[in-house]
């Protein structure tokens, strides 16, 4: 199952290429499989064999964060897993973002599985009373529940649901492993290929900022991953020679890998891999960079740029002495 929503945050054309990509990769390693996929826009955008399309509005979603729109739809996540489970499915949950690179058959004898990502010592906050180390984070971008899990996070939101997690539904997984570690299997002790964000970053580093990622702990952007996908042996492999079961990305990371159609990557044939995933034609090409644009001239960009921004600074002063 995974969700395809136009909330104004990324645009249609984005979110179309990425379920491609999508797709693509899980047809690849898959023979017996099917597709949830809830959306807001046109079901005839994602229409492809194996796929079973259902339609929702914003307005379908639970205000758990009044100012944030992003977490009440990642949140929403939960609502409707809930529902197929209720009804005797047995789902896994894939970020649009995610790129899987294996089989996840054997995650059917699993009653549930949630992937730890955690690269440090650093302490993030959870809700007023409660934090954990970043090592012990759990990331939302694939997981499986089971009704003993559903039930928690249910019995959570009617007792606590003024102090739910801070950072949508994976802190929510986290908030709960913590309380509940017993409750929770992780993928990362049932397999040693990469499942996460580690890829990306050098986990011997130590990081120097609380709460964040330093630079050494970035983000999978096309200048940071050049040299960190191979293909060997016919695998697509991180840096450190182990196999991909899930490439983990953000929204705005992934759109960048789209946007240069994955040439950052030195390995030709890692390259050419990742370009079979997805299509990309000059049109694309174009209308990727189009986007971007549009991007960088809304207000709140034109805001961040040096000379503006140094010319709001100014005006404010000259306001404020006045």
């Amino acid at each position: 199952m995974t969700m395809v929503f136009d909330i104004g945050r990324v645009h249609p054309f984005v979110l179309r290429k990425a379920f491609d990509l999508f797709y693509n990769a899980v047809a690849r390693h898959h023979q017996n499989f099917k597709i949830i996929v809830y959306t807001n826009m046109p079901g005839t955008w994602l229409r492809r064999d194996r796929v079973e399309v259902h339609h929702e509005e914003e307005r379908d979603f639970a205000v758990l964060y009044p100012s944030i729109r992003w977490f009440n739809l990642t949140f929403h996540r939960f609502f409707i897993l809930e529902k197929h489970m209720r009804q005797g499915e047995d789902v896994i949950w894939l970020d649009l973002d995610t790129v899987v690179c294996g089989n996840l058959d054997f995650t059917q004898s699993l009653p549930n599985f949630f992937i730890k990502h955690g690269f440090g010592e650093n302490t993030v906050t959870l809700n007023s009373q409660e934090s954990l180390a970043q090592k012990e984070w759990i990331h939302g971008h694939a997981h499986k529940m089971d009704m003993p899990i559903v039930n928690t996070i249910n019995e959570l939101l009617a007792k606590e649901r003024e102090d739910i997690p801070q950072y949508e539904l994976m802190a929510v997984f986290s908030l709960l492993r913590q309380r509940h570690p017993e409750k929770f299997i992780l993928l990362n002790e049932h397999t040693d290929k990469h499942i996460n964000l580690e890829w990306c970053y050098e986990p011997s580093v130590k990081i120097h900022k609380v709460n964040s990622l330093s630079a050494e702990h970035f983000h999978p952007e096309p200048r940071y991953i050049k040299d960190r996908i191979k293909m060997l042996n016919g695998k697509l492999c991180g840096y450190d020679g182990r196999e991909f079961l899930l490439m983990t990305f953000t929204f705005p990371t992934l759109e960048m890998n789209l946007r240069e159609n994955w040439k950052s990557i030195r390995d030709p044939q890692a390259r050419n891999d990742l370009r079979s995933l997805c299509h990309i034609t000059t049109t694309d090409l174009i209308k990727f960079r189009l986007i971007q644009l549009r991007r960088a001239f809304t207000k709140d960009c034109i805001k961040k740029w040096p000379v503006i921004g140094r010319l709001i600074k100014k005006a404010r002063s000259i306001i404020h002495h006045t």
